[in-house]
């Protein structure tokens, strides 16, 4: 059916009300009697302590150090937080990551999982004198509300180098030397920076470091260090050291399959046909030996050193993929908008083995140019086709993923991040999976198709899920960026002039997605958020049968009307707004008073913003949602103050591994969910979606509890009813209105 004139349907925010909220729960049975946990509990603690007496005074600063508590995968929720108990016993908790487990016993009558599953380590900062004094205080415990927390405490643990170490320690052993990335907990002592560094002095006064290279975000402390391979283990036994790593270096870029210098480009056209965007490309820069558009403004961030040709060639495809897309007719150019090219990268950005001291490091120097760049411009849209070498790391959280994320909570912005070329690497060691930054969770994470028919797969580079919990569909979407069969075309300079060039990578896919957003953006102006748009892009994916870890979402539908059109048998509204705190906020369809037959297919996207706690890894977004489907307002439960909820959303396995966790969580700190349901018309009546909002700080409950923003998108389609958009038109006559296009713009697909 022809979608034409059948634009997006906003305010649905009209449709949109509170409802009591019932809390509900039944109590757990314990993986532990009182007394099995008091006897576990006190052998772990005799063992922390004699490994802890065998540490040099010199690796526990103030005579303190950091052990672990790691939790029951039953007991991972905000409300089992063991924090009571551990305040009691004055231990402090100074962070968390997931780490997967074999419980000892699981407490249930079910068969337990065959594999390990994802639960929760707490890290506990302590001296020896607690821990005598926990050790003293088990006799004495008496069961009650707070000291039955010991029963799901499944193992306290003392932090080996190996326990910190991210990866085979003695893969470096040929080294000559290495740039390690050590990552302290910070949060309490002004102190413990000098302190570690007077360490690294003991272990060999030839290490390299320095103070203005580290960088902090949350209370976590990223310090890099040169320093011989032998060390490492030396270097592990710092009590407040979290984890240590080899520092990745700067994302490898696909060599030019193929530079076309035959057909050469003259003419740019002389406008854009979007006005009033800000689009930001960080990337490797511009050529400066050729004649760019007016619409194209460049930017050279300081400490980038000089270009790169490497980094410039790159640059420029990327930027073209936004302008142009895929170019198919070089005559025939159809430049978006205005873009800012931010060149980011540059010679001090090349091979570590080049560096001479700590002092040549520059990485962190482009997430901190790209944080200041955007905190002095607030663009609405922004690409990033780079980053570290480092796959996704279940564990813990990266500077890198962390500062983007902190910013984009605070700012409505769309970055669009492509997930790496890497998918076809080894699963071993999890090689294949999406690359930092792509796995933070108020991005758009981009991965590639190999082309843009119908018959379309995954490109065999496009990095792979599952992202980190949350955040586990990763990435996003994906969108056409080539294939050594379908090669995507983009602009080059060959002997000072514009050439064609043909590319593959998710370097191009993730511009060619800011290019969908930037055409939302433009038709719909203020009357969308950039969340909203996000949230499009997200609903209208097509992911076929494809598993989530290959394609995320879905691929990124390939007309660009089409995420702000509807058929005429369909209708699609924008509801917009904050969760209630402490009630359901409740999502009307509408569908009241309207005639329709047969079935009805109700689709579903809602997307939130959260701030992030990288501290606390395993508890990663401070906010979150539970979704219930209520399809009829005449059935209800015996007693039941809500109608009967229907599964809309049920819980994909996304990771096997993590199979406990979602069931335990119900995917409610997830900042994405997506499905649908087809329904027959006798089972519908009034029906609504109830959303509840969650906090969460520190990994317990949030005290504090500020409004969660968000975002759902309903897409109500009935093959059999011809005219459901009017029909919904002239039912909700000011109530919800389309929105119209500010200005009508042709483009080529």
């Amino acid at each position: 059916m022809p979608r034409g004139n059948n634009f997006l349907i906003g305010n649905g925010e009209r449709l949109i009300s509170t409802e009591s909220l019932v809390e509900r729960g039944n109590p757990k049975e314990l993986p532990y009697t009182f007394e099995e946990a008091k006897d576990r509990l006190t052998f772990q603690i005799e063992g922390i302590i004699q490994k802890v007496l065998e540490m040099p005074e010199s690796t526990k600063p103030n005579n303190e150090t950091v052990i672990a508590v790691t939790l029951h995968p039953r007991y991972v929720s905000r409300t089992d937080h063991p924090s009571k108990f551990l305040e009691q016993q004055s231990l402090t908790t100074v962070g968390s990551k997931s780490r997967y487990i074999k419980p000892e016993n699981w407490g249930t009558k079910e068969k337990p999982p065959e594999e390990p599953s994802l639960t929760d380590m707490y890290y506990i900062k302590t001296s020896i004198p607690n821990l005598s004094n926990l050790l003293h205080n088990i006799t004495d415990l008496v069961e009650d509300e707070i000291n039955n927390t010991i029963c799901y405490l499944e193992s306290f643990n003392f932090l080996s180098s190996m326990d910190k170490f991210q990866g085979d320690i003695h893969e470096l052993d040929h080294k000559e030397k290495v740039v390690v990335e050590c990552v302290l907990h910070n949060n309490f002592s002004e102190s413990l920076l000098p302190n570690f560094f007077e360490f690294l002095n003991e272990v060999d006064n030839n290490i390299d470091y320095k103070d203005s290279k580290t960088r902090s975000v949350g209370s976590l402390r990223f310090v890099p260090i040169i320093t011989h391979p032998e060390n490492l283990e030396k270097i592990g036994q710092f009590g407040f050291l979290r984890a240590f790593r080899r520092m990745p270096e700067l994302r490898p870029f696909r060599p030019s399959p193929l530079r076309n210098s035959i057909q050469s480009l003259v003419d740019f056209p002389k406008g854009v046909l979007l006005n009033n965007l800000k689009v930001v490309i960080f990337d490797g820069g511009l050529p400066l030996d050729v004649t760019l558009p007016d619409y194209i403004n460049y930017v050279e961030m300081m400490d980038s050193g000089d270009p790169v040709e490497e980094y410039v060639q790159h640059g420029l495809a990327v930027t073209s993929a936004y302008l142009f897309g895929h170019i198919t007719d070089a005559n025939n150019l159809q430049p978006l908008s205005n873009v800012t090219h931010v060149r980011v990268l540059g010679q001090r950005h090349t091979d570590y083995s080049q560096m001479n001291s700590i002092e040549d490091l520059y990485l962190y120097d482009v997430v901190d140019n790209i944080i200041a760049y955007m905190e002095l411009e607030n663009p609405d849209l922004v690409n990033i086709s780079l980053g570290p070498d480092r796959s996704v790391e279940d564990d813990e959280v990266t500077y890198w993923t962390a500062e983007i994320d902190n910013y984009v909570a605070k700012n409505d912005v769309l970055i669009t991040v492509a997930a790496g070329n890497n998918g076809n690497e080894s699963e071993i060691g999890n090689l294949h999976r999406i690359q930092i930054p792509s796995d933070g969770v108020n991005i758009l994470s981009v991965g590639a198709a190999d082309c843009d028919q119908s018959n379309w797969r995954r490109a065999s580079y496009s990095a792979m899920g599952p992202g980190r919990n949350p955040g586990l569909v990763k990435p996003d979407i994906i969108a056409f960026g080539g294939s050594s069969e379908n090669l995507f075309h983009v602009l080059d300079t060959h002997q000072g002039k514009l050439v064609l060039n043909k590319q593959q990578g998710t370097s191009f896919a993730a511009p060619l997605v800011m290019r969908h957003a930037a055409f939302i953006k433009g038709s719909f102006g203020s009357n969308v958020t950039n969340m909203t748009i996000r949230a499009l892009l997200i609903h209208h994916a097509d992911k076929k049968s494809f598993a989530f870890n290959e394609v995320g979402w879905g691929k990124c539908h390939s007309d660009m009307n089409y995420a702000i059109t509807c058929n005429d048998n369909e209708v699609t509204a924008i509801y917009k707004g904050e969760l209630a705190i402490g009630s359901y906020t409740r999502l009307t369809l509408p569908l009241q008073n309207i005639n329709f037959d047969g079935k009805v297919n109700i689709k579903a996207t809602v997307v939130s913003r959260t701030d992030v706690d990288p501290d606390y890894a395993a508890s990663y977004t401070k906010g979150g949602f539970e979704i219930v489907f209520r399809p009829n307002d005449q059935k209800y439960n015996d007693g039941g103050q809500h109608p009967v909820s229907k599964p809309f959303f049920p819980q994909a396995k996304f990771s096997s591994k993590s199979e406990t966790l979602m069931k335990a969580q119900g995917a409610k700190w997830e900042c994405v969910r997506k499905d649908n349901l087809s329904l027959l018309k006798t089972s519908l009546s009034n029906p609504v979606f109830d959303l509840r909002s969650h906090h969460r700080n520190s990994g317990q409950d949030e005290i504090t509890k500020l409004p969660i923003e968000f975002v759902c998108v309903i897409t109500i389609s009935c093959a059999k009813s011809k005219d459901l958009y009017n029909e919904v038109i002239r039912q909700y006559r000011g109530i919800l209105n389309p929105l119209v296009p500010q200005q009508t713009i042709q483009i080529g697909l």
